[in-house]
């Protein structure tokens, strides 16, 4: 089932970066939702990020548009 835009959640994901895996914590907030074939696509804007999550989100964006 779609999520409501506005709701929110805490999302918990790893990433690579600095050379190893970082796990994430995050607050978001739900801002819109389709379904696509079987499944639900959900966009999210994160919320209230902790300064350390931020620079290793920066660093891993940026690693990407290399």
């Amino acid at each position: 089932m779609p999520t409501n835009d506005g709701t929110t959640c805490r999302i918990a994901f790893s990433i690579f970066c600095g050379g190893s895996v970082q796990r994430l914590e995050v607050h978001a907030r739900a801002t819109n939702s389709i379904f696509v074939h079987a499944h639900v696509r959900v966009g999210f804007a994160f919320t209230g990020v902790p300064p350390y999550a931020s620079s290793l989100l920066a660093e891993f964006v940026a690693y990407g548009k290399r």
